[in-house]
């Protein structure tokens, strides 16, 4: 149960780096080219985050992964 928390709580900022970057490159594409305080890369959008959201909001929308990251890493240990 444990294992499945603690992977979740590392790996989900990084989810959502890569999901922040993606949206912007959906936007940019349907706005042909607005590029309104877009991000140069991951490392630029990590940092931007943290600095304006602090560390928490690297973890925004995540609390449904958190939640059920437990008992679904429980449900697959037990069952293999």
């Amino acid at each position: 149960w444990l294992a499945g928390t603690f992977e979740i709580v590392f790996t989900y900022p990084l989810e959502f780096v890569k999901t922040q970057l993606q949206l912007q490159q959906r936007a940019s594409t349907m706005y042909a080219g607005s590029s309104s305080g877009g991000y140069t890369g991951a490392m630029q959008c990590f940092t931007r985050t943290v600095s304006e959201r602090g560390v928490l909001g690297l973890y925004r929308g995540g609390s449904a992964w958190v939640i059920f990251a437990g008992p679904r890493s429980a449900v697959r240990f037990s069952v293999f």
